[in-house]
């Protein structure tokens, strides 16, 4: 790759804001198109739309089309809960046996590790209502994935200061911009509700 340093950060910035802009348009089209009486007992709101526009048989498949995305993410997924442990274990941040690979350079004990700790969370959070538990899967997951992002938005400041960053506007404008993103993830958690935070904790 050339020039990584500039090119991950505009990569990165720039698929969020492609992600960004194809959820909320998605979810503006799915609330004008499905009534509101239905659409907050939806457990499939893009199919529902698919029905609204195309009728019966487009709802079906786009219903599969989600089922064959969710199996293509699983690879992406293995790695994330895979690399990011053993990372974490070879800076003293995690257990060693994270960082514990095989022949072919894999970590499975993480991987086994992480596939238990997954099935458990399934299996305490059954419910007769399939929509319901997966409505309480993704709050987790939520709740989850914003502590880090708060980690890093407190540590940004710190850093600078350590660094010698803290000289001239740039400083107070990402400072500015780490409060923002405080107040928000915090807001996110506690719309999260209770239930999301106890099990997340």
């Amino acid at each position: 790759m050339e020039n990584p340093e500039s090119t991950v950060p505009k990569a990165t910035v720039l698929g969020l804001l492609i992600a960004a802009v194809c959820y909320v348009t998605s979810c503006s089209v799915i609330m004008g198109l499905v009534p509101h009486s239905e659409l907050v007992n939806s457990a499939a709101p893009f199919a529902d739309a698919a029905r609204y526009m195309f009728g019966e048989f487009a709802g079906e498949v786009v219903s599969a089309l989600s089922i064959i995305a969710c199996f293509g993410s699983i690879s992406g997924w293995l790695i994330l809960q895979s690399e990011a442990p053993k990372a974490g274990a070879k800076q003293g941040l995690f257990p060693k046996f994270f960082a514990v690979v095989n022949k072919n350079d894999v970590p499975m004990k993480g991987l086994i590790f992480t596939g238990v700790l997954m099935t458990a969370v399934l299996l305490f959070t059954a419910s007769p209502n399939l929509a319901k538990q997966f409505q309480v899967i993704v709050l987790m997951s939520v709740f989850a994935s914003l502590l880090p992002y708060i980690y890093a938005l407190v540590a940004l400041p710190i850093i600078m200061v350590a660094k010698s960053l803290n000289k001239g506007g740039g400083f107070i404008f990402y400072c500015t911009l780490a409060v923002i993103g405080i107040l928000y993830s915090l807001f996110a958690l506690f719309g999260s509700g209770g239930n999301a935070m106890f099990w997340g904790y």
